[in-house]
């Protein structure tokens, strides 16, 4: 059992060059439009499994990461997006109440034309 503490990006990056001069090398070689589509098809089939592979090899070293930060040290991504919408029930009313405020000075003072 290997311990994998820093996902491998060598293996990604060799993936990546691979595919990419088998790509290269399928569009240089003189196949018929039909074949040509099925080989791209199939590329695109190995590309992402090949990539899904790596994911899931990797998966517990990418779990594992520190959140990304900026150049001062600050979190770029808030990592927990969902308690920021999660409201109790007074600051929900609240909420509520101040929407329809801002909503109602944002609506056209112009009357609606009646239906004939």
């Amino acid at each position: 059992m290997t311990k994998n503490r820093t996902p491998q990006w060598s293996s990604l990056v060799e993936i990546s060059l691979a595919l990419g001069a088998l790509l290269v090398v399928e569009l240089r070689l003189p196949f018929s439009p039909a074949a040509d589509t099925w080989l791209l098809i199939g590329w695109v089939f190995l590309f992402y499994g090949a990539i899904g592979g790596w994911i899931s090899r990797n998966q517990t070293a990418l779990e594992r990461q520190s959140a990304p930060r900026d150049c001062a040290g600050r979190p770029i991504i808030d990592c927990d997006p969902v308690s920021e919408f999660e409201l109790d029930g007074a600051s929900d009313r609240q909420a509520k109440q101040e929407h329809r405020a801002t909503r109602s000075l944002n609506q056209p003072t112009t009357p609606r034309p009646e239906a004939a």
